[in-house]
């Protein structure tokens, strides 16, 4: 009897020991599963971790890159070249963006060149560079280069306009278009067909790529020729340091010259339609503004639009 009792109670034990082995085995395939899925988990979380690293990485070096491209600060700067004689024309140019509401002053870099120091300051918002340089209509090309990355002068591009200028009351949402919607190129150049009195815009990619190379002094004469697609003394025209280069709309004359700066000379008036701006020419001669005319060699252009009203926007302006 014991004996039977005790084979039952073998029997017994060996089924409990055969269902916790079971038991024990099942539970080690869990374990093993388990510590499949983990490792494969943690595996994946590493994966996803390093390439989101690299990512960020790529991001950083990419935003690196833009930085070093320029694509940093303002969009758009309007670069406005003038020299220390012309505070007439300035002034009146500062005149009209005012009576146009141009809100954006400290995106407005003025250069003055023939200047008694090289330095630069705010003037209220606005930036001035001051440079003993002088280059007639190119002074503020060569002021660029070598103050492309001041913090009140660096930005994603440049409009550039020389101080013998008017706005119109389209230009600030022309200049919010330029700086929003219709951003110019990193290494873009736009401008009206030449001649086009050297107003254009173009990218910080292109001042980094012109480097000195308008750090030549040129007379008005060799501003002239350049202005025609020469290249006075080695000078380039900007459009060779562009690897995107678009036309804007022809300038368009308007009206009869006039007096606007009350020197005794007219000036032929040109409009560009895709910025709003007048620009005034004393056509084949210069030195008005400082009493002492010289008589210059300039192509003619005979486009007239003899329904512009003078009066009118001399009203507009603040003249008589």
């Amino acid at each position: 009897g014991f004996q039977s009792q005790s084979s039952a109670h073998d029997l017994c034990l060996l089924n409990c020991f055969r269902s916790w082995f079971r038991g024990l085995h099942c539970q080690r395939a869990s374990v093993k599963r388990d510590c499949m899925i983990r490792n494969l988990w943690i595996g994946l979380c590493v994966q996803v971790v390093l390439s989101s690293r690299i990512a960020a990485d790529n991001i950083s070096d990419h935003a690196h890159r833009e930085f070093d491209r320029g694509f940093s600060g303002p969009a758009l700067k309007l670069v406005i070249n003038s020299n220390k004689f012309y505070w007439r024309p300035r002034a009146m140019l500062m005149g009209t963006l005012q009576a146009a509401r141009f809100q954006n002053y400290s995106d407005i870099v003025i250069v003055i060149g023939g200047s008694s120091q090289d330095q630069v300051y705010k003037d209220g918002e606005i930036t001035v560079v001051e440079t003993t340089f002088m280059s007639y209509d190119l002074t503020g090309l060569s002021a660029l280069w070598h103050q492309r990355n001041h913090p009140w002068v660096r930005a994603q591009a440049y409009l550039y306009l020389l101080d013998t200028v008017t706005v119109g009351v389209g230009f600030p949402e022309k200049f919010e278009a330029l700086s929003t919607v219709n951003r110019v190129g990193y290494e873009e150049y736009r401008a009206p067909p030449i001649p086009s009195s050297n107003i254009c815009l173009f990218g910080h990619g292109v001042v980094e790529n012109y480097k000195k190379n308008f750090d030549v002094i040129l007379s008005k004469q060799d501003g002239l020729w350049f202005e025609q697609g020469h290249a006075p003394r080695g000078v380039r025209r900007l459009d060779k340091f562009a690897s995107n280069v678009t036309t804007l709309k022809a300038r368009q004359e308007h009206g009869d010259p006039v007096d606007i700066y009350k020197t005794g000379y007219s000036r032929r008036v040109f409009w560009y339609p895709d910025l709003d701006l007048y620009k005034y020419i004393l056509w084949d001669r210069n030195g008005d503004l400082v009493g002492h005319i010289q008589y210059m060699d300039i192509i003619q252009q005979s486009t007239k639009d003899q329904s512009f009203d003078w009066k009118k926007l001399l009203r507009w302006i603040g003249l008589p």
